[in-house]
This record gives C-alpha cells, structure tokens and sequence, in this order.
C-alpha cells in the first residue's frame, strides 16, 4: 500500500503502545509517538515508556504534529 510512516498515539503507553512501536520499528515503518495524545496508569509509567522509545520512535505533541500537516499543501480544490 506504499505506507512508510505510522502515527501513533493511544492507551496505554507501556503496554499496547510501547509494542505497536517495537513491532513497527523492526518491520521498517518509520514511527511517531505523538506523546502528548498517549497515557498511561500513572505518568511515571508513561514517562519510561517514552524513555524506552528512543531508537524506535520520534516524539512529538499533537500541535507539532498539527504544524507539520499544515505545512503540506492541499490535496482539495
């Protein structure tokens, strides 16, 4: 389908997306955690989780990933 990037975001950030990244990584997708949409049981949890992100997936806020879509032109008329 010529998908090369996945966005993630979700719950809970040690469990199902700490291994959605993982899985992705090492299949060859190039990952965005957008850390501020993620959460999990308490925020030191998610706070390691996205420690042990480093290597597997950029981190970026919703308003960053928002600035970067706005940069891309549009596709409607």
């Amino acid at each position: 389908m010529g998908i090369r990037t996945l966005i993630v975001m979700g719950l809970l950030t040690d469990q199902c997306i700490d291994h959605t990244i993982k899985d992705a990584a090492d299949r060859g997708y190039r990952v965005v955690c957008l850390e501020d949409a993620c959460q999990a049981i308490t925020p030191e949890r998610h706070g390691h989780a996205l420690a042990c992100f480093q290597g597997y997936a950029a981190l970026m806020s919703v308003a960053a990933f928002e600035g970067v879509l706005a940069s891309y032109p549009s596709t409607t008329s």
